[in-house]
């Protein structure tokens, strides 16, 4: 199943990722003012708001990677304990750690050299997809967004 399908089906279920994705990007634009002591409880509340209903231990999963993409000094041991708690193993925290830090990398890669992702915004996936499927996909995400 493709990235959209996946999407399309939780999107029509209980929980929306859209919503999860749009107010994640609103929360890092606000973590900028938010010390550092305070920045955990208000992660933890807001994402315990965007997960209602999404499945066990996706809102601890979540707020390991925010920290770690907005606050990485202040990461600790004990930041992995909520994610054992819910079951992840050792394998799993490594690869969700290594996925966010490589995530974190490119973006800082592309930042650090003026890339601009509005010049070829959706080349990608028209060279992978087609023009038509391309269209297609992007009315379903205009028409599938919460008003």
């Amino acid at each position: 199943m493709s990235h959209a399908g996946y999407l399309r089906e939780l999107w029509e279920g209980e929980w929306s990722w859209l919503t999860l994705v749009r107010g994640l990007q609103s929360l890092g634009e606000e973590a900028d003012g938010i010390a550092t002591r305070e920045l955990e409880p208000v992660l933890r509340e807001r994402l315990t708001a965007l997960t209602v209903g999404a499945p066990a231990g996706d809102s601890e999963l979540l707020l390991f990677v925010a920290l770690l993409t907005l606050r990485p000094r202040g990461m600790t041991e004990a930041h992995l304990d909520p994610l054992r708690a819910a079951g992840f193993d050792d394998e799993a925290l490594h690869d969700i750690t290594n996925v966010a830090c490589c995530f974190s990398y490119m973006n800082r890669l592309a930042d650090g050299l003026g890339v601009l992702l509005e010049q070829r915004k959706f080349a990608v996936a028209e060279d992978l997809f087609g023009a038509d499927a391309l269209a297609a996909h992007l009315d379903w995400g205009t028409a599938s967004a919460p008003r």
